[in-house]
């Protein structure tokens, strides 16, 4: 199944909903700025913020429509998510609890290409959970 952006944006959405999350903001894939802030309602209170990208263009008329996105464009996609992360957390550092994450589809290339910076992520984010 090919995931739109808004798609994977709903479902980590629906997900943080049903854990306690209260959803501040929720973009369509085609805005421009954070796709996800998400408040946790207990204690101690933060905020999450979470890049997303999707296995294929929403834009319809475009040559990728519906089209899985190439090897390439994926590692970019995951480039950009990370890129976003770091920016997210040197913008929003000192103001309040911040957490950030990324959310991307489920498939072959996604998976391979984590899986092949897996200890750098690790080494990065302080943490040894697998999946």
């Amino acid at each position: 199944m090919m995931l739109f952006e808004y798609q994977v944006i709903d479902a980590v959405c629906e997900y943080l909903e049903r854990h306690g999350f209260r959803i501040e903001q929720r973009l369509s894939g085609a805005e421009h700025g954070d796709d996800i802030i998400a408040v946790c309602k207990g204690e101690p209170q933060y905020r999450l913020f979470v890049e997303a990208k999707g296995a294929t263009s929403s834009r319809k008329g475009s040559r990728r429509y519906g089209e899985p996105f190439t090897r390439a464009q994926v590692r970019n996609h995951i480039a950009m998510a990370f890129y976003k992360a770091a920016e997210i957390q040197t913008r929003e550092k000192g103001r309040h609890r911040v957490l950030v994450g990324i959310a991307l589809p489920q498939n072959g290339d996604h998976l391979d290409l984590l899986d092949g910076i897996r200890a750098g992520i690790e080494e990065l984010w302080g943490s040894s959970s697998s999946g």
